[in-house]
């Protein structure tokens, strides 16, 4: 019974929420369970990327199959999956420079960059 109780307890500090993160009073742009084999460019303020899985994606550019300009301020990927993402630039799987980012539960797998600089990031980079 106490261990149980102890379970229970923990789960409930787990986060769950985009507004669990950062508090009330956002409205991110959501992108829930849906697979991408292009790069994303969100440009909201406020984004939140949960459940999704990227696959292939490829970029010349900046983040592989993610990037964030300095417009997101708040990000918030969770539970997501990047195989298999490249860029010649920065960032294999992800490229971030929101002023807030918090990534949780990511799995990422064969992501690379090509770029020859050993800061770029084979699977995320984060400025």
């Amino acid at each position: 019974m106490i261990l149980g109780f102890l379970v229970e307890t923990r789960l409930n500090f787990i986060k769950r929420t985009f507004e669990d993160v950062y508090g009330p009073g956002s409205n991110p742009t959501n992108y829930t369970g849906q697979e991408f084999t292009e790069r994303l460019t969100p440009t909201a303020s406020d984004v939140y990327v949960y459940n999704c899985v990227f696959r292939y994606c490829s970029s010349s550019s900046n983040g592989g199959a993610l990037y964030f300009s300095n417009s997101v301020y708040k990000l918030l990927i969770e539970q997501s999956s990047f195989i298999s993402c490249r860029t010649d630039q920065k960032g294999g799987g992800i490229c971030s420079y929101s002023r807030q980012c918090v990534l949780s539960r990511i799995c990422g797998f064969n992501c690379s960059s090509t770029n020859s600089s050993s800061n770029y990031g084979q699977f995320t980079y984060i400025s």
